[in-house]
């Protein structure tokens, strides 16, 4: 402990002195705080901010249920799982016509369906996660998501030097 303070006294007032004793303090207080649930996840996120995407990610929840709606049926046997329903055309044309409309919409309502899952999989993750207390946090470095990226995309699960590293 002397020598530290000898130290301090020699390079007080110095910007090495500034950038290495405050780089000490900022590496203790955050260890410090990790140790406490309530900080530990992401310390900069206020209630307002995480109250406000809550209600933006329950939003999109709802309509992106309602999209699926509108062309599928919800799978009972699979968790998150919806079916496209073949769509029906009439007998106003000839047989041949109405099946290949009928084909051609099918297929191009398939992979739609797979967006709106994967983003619904997203948004509901997003939800039990700020439930659980974990949300704003990245899934790769564990630091806290920044706020301007959840503000944009309220289901990412990665901060962005992460996202573009991947």
């Amino acid at each position: 402990m002397g020598k530290h303070l000898i130290d301090i006294e020699r390079h007080k007032g110095t910007d090495a002195f500034y950038t290495r004793y405050l780089g000490y303090l900022s590496a203790f207080f955050n260890t410090q705080l990790e140790k406490y649930s309530f900080f530990k996840y992401n310390r900069d996120m206020d209630k307002k901010l995480q109250a406000q995407l809550k209600s933006d990610l329950e939003k999109a929840k709802k309509q992106l249920t309602q999209q699926l709606q509108s062309f599928a049926k919800k799978d009972p046997r699979l968790k998150g799982d919806w079916d496209t329903s073949f769509p029906k055309f009439g007998n106003h044309r000839s047989e041949q016509d109405e099946n290949a409309d009928e084909v051609e919409q099918y297929e191009a309502l398939l992979p739609v369906e797979h967006a709106l899952e994967k983003r619904l999989v997203d948004v509901d993750k997003a939800l039990e996660k700020i439930a659980k207390g974990k949300y704003g946090k990245c899934e790769k470095c564990q630091k806290p998501i920044e706020p301007k990226r959840l503000q944009v995309v309220p289901e990412a699960t990665l901060c962005i030097k992460c996202k573009d590293a991947k």
